[in-house]
């Protein structure tokens, strides 16, 4: 049964397409799902997250080219580690910085279409639009992405989160070890954030935050989830308050490679 792609606008067969690319996906038939969404609980999902209602076959290749490349570009490589940084900065050679930012607004774009229900919370408005535009072609108007990471390459599997900086509205986005931060707001870009910011960069590597896992916010916030049962919601509402008020090392961190 054909059905429109949400990409292309045709009438096409839809597929089962991922929205978080696989090679993000922790492989791992023990992985978790972990929701910020007060009526979902943790569960397995060792083969990710897909959706059947958003892409054609041929979009769905043509994404694949961003996420090939920043699956090799990002996640199978171990980052230069600049000495002056103590330990709290990666950079990445890569061959175009323009493939990983369209790969982070493409999943962004896809977790806003998608049904299920780890995508609940991604409600992209009118960036909608303005992503579409930037995945199916190259443009100036480029949307704000910073590129952090966890220093723990077991990272569960979280659901994207709505955050602000500076009072700035940034979409938190996790692949793996890999925080992406996209920025959907028409407000300045927070001047901690410059420097990270890889859009209108024409540069050779991407430089990327590093932070820890143990102690963070969504660690915390795992070690609650995963003892979640519908006998036990109540502690719901203290995960979700754990979650609100985590702080990112962001803002207060600049990579001296990139000055």
């Amino acid at each position: 049964m054909a059905d429109l792609c949400k990409l292309c606008g045709e009438e096409k067969k839809l597929i089962k397409s991922h929205v978080i690319p696989k090679a993000f996906f922790p492989n791992s038939a023990t992985t978790k799902l972990l929701s910020s969404d007060k009526f979902q609980f943790p569960r397995k999902a060792p083969i990710g997250v897909y959706d059947e209602g958003i892409l054609c076959a041929a979009c769905d290749s043509n994404l694949g080219i961003f996420d090939q490349a920043a699956a090799e570009q990002l996640l199978t490589k171990v980052g230069h580690v600049p000495p002056e940084t103590d330990g709290l900065a990666r950079v990445y050679h890569v061959t175009d910085t323009e493939l990983i930012r369209r790969f982070v607004i493409s999943v962004a774009w896809r977790a806003h279409h998608s049904t299920h229900a780890m995508f609940r919370s991604v409600h992209l408005g009118p960036y909608e639009t303005l992503f579409k535009h930037e995945v199916l072609e190259p443009t100036t108007q480029r949307t704000s992405v910073c590129v952090t990471e966890f220093d723990n390459r077991n990272v569960p599997f979280l659901s994207p989160a709505v955050d602000r900086f500076e009072n700035v509205r940034f979409l938190r986005i996790y692949a793996a070890r890999f925080l992406f931060l996209v920025k959907v707001d028409k407000q300045r870009m927070p001047s901690d954030f410059e420097n990270l910011d890889i859009a209108h960069r024409d540069r050779d590597f991407i430089g990327s935050v590093v932070q820890s896992w143990r102690g963070s916010g969504e660690e915390l916030a795992m070690r609650e989830m995963v003892t979640l049962t519908p006998q036990n919601i109540s502690q719901v509402h203290k995960w979700r308050k754990t979650f609100a008020g985590a702080k990112d090392p962001v803002s207060v961190f600049r990579i001296a490679a990139m000055s």
